[in-house]
């Protein structure tokens, strides 16, 4: 399941959403995407395929516009926050911002990196459907790659002050939330904060040799 997880960043955020009235690569704050989740969507299509599709462009290049633009599309401090559960309000402030700037390392080496291993996979809007909070929307989307299953995966999206941001991704009923927070939770019991910190740092390293 992790996997699929990973598959469904790859394609929402690496590959981009394939719709029929896809916009072009128009700044984030325009008023009309950041109104309709639908529009939002085309929006990140339109910017994510231009770039990932650019052969003038280096794969260092790509990394470092898709990684801010990750930041931008994603609230990483929440969900950097949100996974840590009770855990966040025993660590000083310190290691929060210790923290927070490993997971956010951790999160742009997982993802952003992917984008070298596109396919042709496209992502097909579904539906947005409203939730609780009025600002707040699930948005519903099918993975089509040549020759396998399509694969469901669903996108919190939520209105800040600008515009939407991703808060959680479910695939196939799997949500990237909540399997990081029995992750992060378990070796936090079994071994403390500063083990949850090595393995993000580990991690990081270790993606970073890997993309040499």
């Amino acid at each position: 399941m992790k996997k699929i997880l990973v598959i469904a960043v790859l394609a929402g955020f690496m590959f981009g959403i394939n719709s029929a009235n896809a916009t072009d690569n128009a700044p984030l704050a325009a008023t009309a995407e950041c109104d309709v989740p639908k529009n939002f969507i085309d929006s990140l299509n339109a910017k994510v395929t231009k770039i990932v599709t650019d052969e003038k462009k280096s794969d260092d290049e790509k990394t470092e516009i898709l990684s801010d633009m990750f930041r931008d599309y994603v609230n990483i401090q929440w969900i950097g926050r949100f996974v840590l559960a009770q855990n966040w309000r025993s660590l000083k402030p310190a290691q929060q911002t210790e923290y927070l700037q490993a997971y956010e390392d951790y999160l742009l080496r997982t993802y952003v990196p992917i984008f070298k291993e596109y396919k042709g996979q496209k992502v097909e809007f579904v539906s947005a459907t409203p939730l609780r909070n009025p600002a707040e929307f699930m948005v519903a989307t099918k993975i089509i790659s040549a020759g396998e299953p399509e694969v469901q995966v669903s996108y919190r999206i939520k209105k800040d002050a600008a515009c939407f941001k991703v808060y959680d991704i479910v695939a196939e009923g799997v949500s990237m939330l909540n399997t990081q927070r029995q992750d992060f939770g378990s070796i936090f019991a079994r071994k403390g904060y500063a083990e949850l910190i090595n393995i993000l740092k580990s991690k990081v390293t270790q993606k970073k040799t890997a993309d040499k």
